[in-house]
């Protein structure tokens, strides 16, 4: 497998980490499906080929969980050549309407999940001396929202590590940091609290989001680039989204 390009998506099984593991695959890499309904992530290997795809059954907030399934990743195809550290929660309310579990879903995932990532792909990156890390963050990492303080914290936080990151290793120019920040997109991020899309979509006062795979080929794009250029921020958004 070493002469095919490895993809690690966390998040896969839904949204813009099943976009753009189809997107990806049809590019030509294989892809590895991380997430923690082992159900969607087996459907989804069916549909791009069982040559195409593995899955990686994984709570991105259990950091030996990450370690393993990435040392899976790791045994299996010798090298991980792009990471799309994509899986994230969003709890939308008043900050003290909100249950503080809430809190420790969104750190846990959104950015505790991250760094879990980070640490277990990273090194075999820097053993390889290439790769390309894409963070998926958004809007609201650069913004703040009334509605969906711990979010946004989690969302800059990712977007300042991204950036920390991006300058530690930019020097050796071998492994690459992006930020990519999409902004209101429909996806299964508020079924945690039941939300329908249409109500936050309504509120929001956006006529047409953004859709997964609109994200997917943002993801395309930073993919696309030649080795010697790096893509620090990509903000995408739909046409009618002031902010």
């Amino acid at each position: 497998m070493t002469d095919r390009r490895i993809a690690l998506i966390t998040g896969a099984s839904a949204g813009i980490g099943e976009a753009s593991a189809r997107a990806l695959a049809k590019e030509g890499y294989f892809v590895a499906l991380l997430a923690r309904r082992e159900e969607r992530l087996r459907a989804l290997q069916r549909e791009l080929g069982e040559t195409n795809a593995m899955v990686l059954p994984c709570d991105v907030t259990d950091s030996g969980a990450v370690a393993a399934a990435v040392g899976r990743l790791a045994d299996k195809a010798g090298r991980i050549d792009l990471l799309l550290n994509n899986a994230g929660v969003m709890w939308v309310g008043k900050f003290l309407d909100l249950p503080a579990s809430s809190d420790e879903q969104q750190v846990g995932a959104n950015l505790l999940g991250v760094i879990y990532v980070l640490r277990a792909v990273l090194p075999v990156m820097e053993k390889q001396g290439a790769g390309l890390v894409i963070n998926v963050s958004s809007m609201l990492g650069r913004f703040a929202w009334e509605n969906a303080a711990v979010y946004v914290a989690t969302k800059h936080a990712v977007t300042g590590m991204t950036d920390s990151l991006r300058r530690q290793y930019a020097p050796d120019g071998k492994i690459r940091f992006v930020c990519l920040q999409p902004g209101i997109a429909e996806t299964e991020l508020h079924d945690s609290q039941g939300i329908a899309f249409a109500d936050y979509q309504q509120s929001c006062k956006i006529e047409a989001p953004l859709t997964a795979r609109d994200v997917a080929e943002a993801v395309l794009y930073i993919a696309r680039q030649p080795a010697h250029v790096t893509i620090s921020e990509l903000t995408l958004r739909p046409a009618t989204q002031v902010r």
